[in-house]
């Protein structure tokens, strides 16, 4: 074990403690100012969120559909050919054109 430390008595009865020193913040920061000193975070503005400049949309329902990537970006290769705003569009649009040629397919049966 270690041994305890032989600590000197201090002796502090001539101890007087000093008052701080209030220097004036407006003046400190108006000198800084004058000599071209910045703060170092900037200013800090409030974070924007955008969400309640948002109109409501009447999507409401998701449809998540598990496939290869390939048919994946095939789809969104033919969402940009076509130059629709959505892959909402595009499924809307296929979905046309499926029943079209389903209900040609069954009037020539």
């Amino acid at each position: 074990m270690a041994e305890p430390r032989n600590r000197p008595a201090l002796n502090l009865d001539d101890f007087e403690p000093k008052t701080a020193n209030r220097s004036d913040a407006g003046a400190a920061r108006q000198a800084a100012s004058e000599l071209g000193f910045t703060a170092r975070e900037g200013h800090q503005s409030m974070p924007f969120d955008g969400r309640c400049y948002r109109r409501p949309s009447p999507r409401t329902a998701q449809l998540n559909i598990a496939t290869r990537p390939e048919i994946k970006d095939r789809f969104w290769r033919l969402a940009y050919e076509l130059d629709v705003a959505s892959g909402e569009e595009l499924l809307k649009r296929m979905l046309e054109s499926f029943e079209r040629q389903l209900g040609k397919e069954r009037t020539t049966r």
